[in-house]
């Protein structure tokens, strides 16, 4: 349904299309028909917008708004309840989630204990390498201080 603004926004476009029409088809020059559509057009934008002020629209969407906050409201109750179900199957799946979490661990556990005994044989093996090392150098040391110029030995294992 067309309201009343919609009119004089029609009416406007048209008054200068009548104005350009008048002034092709008549002795009076296009300029001037149309400066005269636009004359003609000032009292209905004066009156849309000073004497008719759109303020009743605000009021109607204001009560479509409070209509629509209602209706919101009273289908908020099934929403509450269905968030509730879902919290509830949620924290029903998480209960395996932690008992396999927990496992997990345990075995993680019990891959790292032989793994420390690789760890902790592999430091003494390498321990006993460098005091191979330090006592080829000592060696070689003490052979240079006697004037000694021997090829050093070392022994790997």
């Amino acid at each position: 349904m067309a309201s009343y603004y919609d009119y004089i926004l029609a009416t406007i476009p048209t008054l200068f299309v009548g104005g350009l029409f008048v002034g092709s088809i008549s002795s009076i020059t296009v300029q001037m028909a149309v400066a005269t559509a636009a004359i003609i057009s000032i009292p209905f934008i004066g009156h849309a917008l000073f004497v008719r002020a759109p303020t009743s629209a605000t009021k109607k969407v204001e009560k479509v708004t409070e209509q629509i906050a209602h209706k919101a409201s009273e289908g908020a109750r099934p929403v509450k309840e269905v968030t509730k179900n879902a919290s509830k199957a949620a924290a029903s799946k998480t209960e395996p989630m932690k008992e396999v979490t927990k496992n997990a661990g345990k075995a993680a556990a019990s891959k790292t204990e032989p793994m420390k005994e690789v760890t902790k044989n592999a430091g003494k093996a390498a321990a006993s390498k460098t005091e191979s090392i330090k006592e080829a150098t000592k060696n070689a040391a003490q052979s240079t201080e006697h004037g000694q110029n021997s090829p050093v030995n070392i022994q790997s294992d």
